[in-house]
């Protein structure tokens, strides 16, 4: 019972057997993988997990590890749906291969250690550029998308995004 009206409900969890059995006891039909270091030293334990169950799947690598091929056998085999990374991944080689794939890409001001959680890209405009960037030089093409909460949701903002992302094509 977790699509409603077309809406498919999911939770968001470590692939644990535990929670997969309580996920689908509960009626919901999604899961977003949560991805940790650790938890991506078995990918094929993962694989055959989520194989026994059938949700659709969304994958979230987290920011304390990282596996770009792990993440992508991963990804493949149970027919990921969506991929979350952070932008501090961006850097690897392995991922910018992995990236050429993604429909779009979701990015924000925020550098690691800073304050600027959810805010444009060109609040933070070394590594907007940088970021914009390695995911040129690596390929991609599609929709990138700059997060930022309501109160950053201005024409001002918007304008200034827009600038910058000018200003940045230009200089390349």
């Amino acid at each position: 019972m977790g699509n409603v009206s077309g809406i498919t409900i999911g939770i968001k969890c470590a692939p644990e057997e535990g929670y997969f059995r309580a996920v689908r006891q509960a009626g919901l039909e999604a899961v977003e993988l949560y991805l940790s270091a650790e938890i991506l030293r078995d990918t094929e334990g993962i694989i055959r997990l989520c194989n026994g169950y059938p949700f659709r799947y969304s994958i979230h690598a987290s920011g304390e590890g990282y596996d770009p091929e792990g993440v992508a056998r991963i990804s493949k085999a149970i027919g990921a749906e969506v991929a979350v990374f952070h932008n501090v991944f961006f850097d690897d080689e392995g991922f910018m291969n992995f990236i050429r794939l993604a429909s779009h890409v979701h990015m924000s001001g925020y550098t690691f250690g800073s304050d600027k959680w959810h805010t444009h890209i060109h609040n933070s405009p070394e590594n907007g550029k940088r970021l914009l960037g390695l995911l040129r030089e690596g390929g991609y093409s599609g929709l990138v998308i700059s997060e930022a909460r309501k109160s950053l949701q201005t024409y001002e903002e918007f304008k200034r995004l827009n600038d910058f992302v000018g200003s940045w094509e230009q200089s390349a």
